[in-house]
C-alpha cells in the first residue's frame, strides 16, 4: 500500500528545493542569452537543471521506496506525483510564454506594416585642415516617422556605385516615441576615404535601411528564467536560449538612392607624402678629383605637399652616424635625394655598405630649437622608411 504521507513529504522537500534554485535564477536577474549576470554562470549549471529534472525524482523516489515499503509502489506513487507537478508547472510557464510570444509577434507584425519615409536628405563636405581636400562627409536627413510604433530603431547608411555592391558607411540610433512627428533628425559622419574602397571615382548613390530594435522585456527575461525549469512544453533550453523571444534586430524599411555624391577622387584627403620606392645609391664628385664629396641615397615619393622637407637617418653601428638634412619638395611624384657628407664617411674610418636605419621624413623641424616648436606646416606628418643598404664603397673613396 502507498505511503502518501511520505510521498508528499518527500515531493515537497524536491519541490522545495527547485523552488530555491527558480528563485535565485529570477532574483539574480541572470541575462539568459548570455549565461551571466551579476556573476558568470557556473559551467555546471546546466548538470544541476539535468539533475534535477530527472536524477532528483529518481533518487527522491528510491529512498521514499526504500524507507517505506513496499518499495515498488512507493517509488512508482513519488515519480508519478512529482513529475505531474513538472508537468503542471510546464503547462503554465509554456502559457505565459506563448502570450509574450503573441505580443512579440504582433510589435513584428506592426512594425513591417509601417510607412515610414525620408523626408529630408543631404550632404556637406568638411575640410579639417584647410587644403582644398574632403576629409569628411556629413549626411544628415530628417525621417518620417509618424507612422512607426514607438522604440528603438537604427538607420544604417550605404554607398554604390555603378551597380557595384554597397559600401557600408556607418549607422545613426534613433529613439521613436509616441509624439514623434515627420522631422526626427539624424546624421552619419563617414571618413571620405573610405569612398575609395568603393571606386576610383564618382557619383556615389546613398541608400538606407531602418531596422527596429527588439529586446526580450524585465517580464519576458523571468518567464524565460521560469522555462528553462519546465521539465516539458517550453522549447527554452536549459542555457536559457529560446528559438524566438530573444533580443534582435529586424530589417523594416529601405530606402534606395535617396542622395548621390559627386566626388572626384583627386579631391578626396589622403597621406600628405607617399614613400613609393628607392631608386638607388651613387657617389657623387663636384669638384672632378676623382673621390667623392658626397653619398646620393635617391627615393621616388609621391606628394600632395609643397614645402620644407627635413631629414633624419642613422647608419648603423656607428656611435657618430647621425644623419640630418633639410630641404624641400614639390608636389607631385619625383625623385628625392638624401645626401651623406662625403667627408663624414671618410671620418668614420669605415668601408661600406652603409646601412640607414631610423629612416624618417618630416614637414615640420624635429629638433625644436630652444625647446620650443613652432609648427608652421599643417597637417604635420612623418613619413617612415624602411632600412636602405647602400652599394660597397671604400673610405677613401670619400673626399
Amino acid at each position: 500500500m502507498v505511503n502518501w504521507r511520505a510521498v508528499a513529504l518527500a515531493s515537497a522537500l524536491y519541490f522545495a528545493a527547485l523552488i530555491a534554485l527558480i528563485a535565485a535564477t529570477v532574483a539574480f536577474d541572470i541575462d539568459l542569452a548570455r549565461g551571466e549576470g551579476w556573476f558568470r554562470l557556473p559551467s555546471g549549471w546546466s548538470l544541476l537543471l539535468a539533475a534535477m529534472y530527472y536524477a532528483a525524482p529518481v533518487a527522491v523516489a528510491a529512498v521514499v521506496g526504500y524507507l517505506r515499503r513496499p518499495l515498488r509502489q512507493n517509488f512508482i506513487a513519488t515519480v508519478a506525483v512529482i513529475f505531474a507537478v513538472h508537468a503542471a508547472y510546464g503547462v503554465a510557464v509554456a502559457g505565459m510564454r506563448f502570450a509574450a510570444v503573441k505580443v512579440r509577434q504582433a510589435d513584428i507584425e506592426q512594425s513591417h506594416a509601417a510607412l515610414p519615409a525620408v523626408a529630408e536628405f543631404g550632404h556637406r563636405f568638411v575640410d579639417d585642415n584647410d587644403d582644398g581636400l574632403v576629409n569628411r562627409i556629413i549626411l544628415e536627413g530628417k525621417l518620417d516617422a509618424t507612422d512607426l510604433p514607438p522604440g528603438a530603431y537604427t538607420l544604417y547608411a550605404r554607398a554604390s556605385h555603378g551597380g557595384a555592391p554597397g559600401l557600408g558607411l556607418g549607422y545613426a540610433d534613433v529613439i521613436v516615441a509616441t509624439d514623434t512627428g515627420p522631422g526626427l533628425g539624424f546624421a552619419y559622419e563617414v571618413d571620405a576615404r573610405r569612398l575609395r574602397d568603393l571606386a576610383d571615382a564618382g557619383p556615389f548613390d546613398i541608400h538606407l535601411g531602418l531596422s527596429r530594435h527588439f529586446t526580450v522585456s524585465p517580464t519576458g527575461k523571468r518567464i524565460l528564467a521560469l522555462c528553462r525549469w519546465a521539465a516539458f512544453f517550453c522549447p527554452t533550453s536549459r542555457l536559457g536560449y529560446d528559438p524566438v523571444l530573444y533580443d534582435d534586430i529586424v530589417e523594416i524599411a529601405r530606402f534606395d538612392a535617396v542622395d548621390t555624391i559627386a566626388l572626384a577622387p583627386e579631391t578626396i584627403q589622403r597621406k600628405q607624402l607617399v614613400f613609393l620606392r628607392y631608386l638607388g645609391d651613387e657617389g657623387r664628385d663636384d669638384d672632378g678629383d676623382g673621390l667623392f664629396d658626397a653619398l646620393v641615397v635617391s627615393i621616388e615619393l609621391d606628394s600632395i605637399y609643397a614645402g620644407p622637407l627635413y631629414v633624419q637617418a642613422q647608419i648603423a653601428g656607428v656611435s657618430s652616424g647621425h644623419v640630418e638634412q633639410t630641404s624641400s619638395i614639390a608636389k607631385g611624384i619625383g625623385r628625392f635625394d638624401v645626401v651623406l657628407d662625403g667627408g663624414r664617411l671618410r671620418a668614420l674610418g669605415r668601408d661600406g655598405p652603409y646601412t640607414l636605419g631610423a629612416f624618417a621624413l618630416f614637414n615640420n623641424d624635429p629638433y625644436c630649437p630652444g625647446g620650443t616648436c613652432v609648427i608652421e606646416n599643417r597637417p604635420a606628418f612623418t613619413v617612415y622608411l624602411d632600412s636602405y643598404t647602400t652599394e660597397a664603397y671604400r673610405a677613401e673613396q670619400f673626399e
